[in-house]
């Protein structure tokens, strides 16, 4: 698939540097990247408290619970301020906020512009 398939538009900074996890997200037709918030813990915990999540990822507990939740959130948000980690909410149907998964890009070296890719997604479609 070339990128040209399905145009991003890029909301916030586009270069490489620092991002503002206040104003950064990523569009395309079908999806948006934003950064994680409070609301988005009760999903979180329901995807990535799946069985399925847990056996294929090394660094999501099983059971994830809802402090864990709170724990990544809060862990997202430091990342983002250091420049660090830049997590991400995959989020389907903007007028309801559908969390469907989790995208990061964690040990972030903006001088070598390398960083690790890691997510998890759920397969089941989310409730309103």
């Amino acid at each position: 698939m070339k990128i040209t398939d399905s145009p991003v538009k890029i909301k916030g900074k586009s270069k490489l540097e620092k991002p503002d996890c206040n104003h950064s997200e990523l569009r395309s037709e079908r999806i948006i990247l934003r950064p994680l918030r409070e609301t988005d813990l009760a999903r979180l915990v329901s995807v990535a408290g799946l069985q399925a999540i847990a056996d294929t990822t090394i660094s999501v507990p099983h059971p994830f619970t809802t402090e864990d939740g709170r724990v990544w959130i809060e862990a997202s948000v430091r990342g983002w301020i250091s420049g660090e980690a830049y997590a991400f909410a995959v989020v389907i149907d903007e007028s309801l906020e559908k969390f469907v998964g989790y995208i990061a890009l964690r040990d972030v070296n903006l001088e070598h512009s390398q960083a690790e890719l890691s997510f998890c997604s759920s397969s089941r479609t989310p409730r309103a």
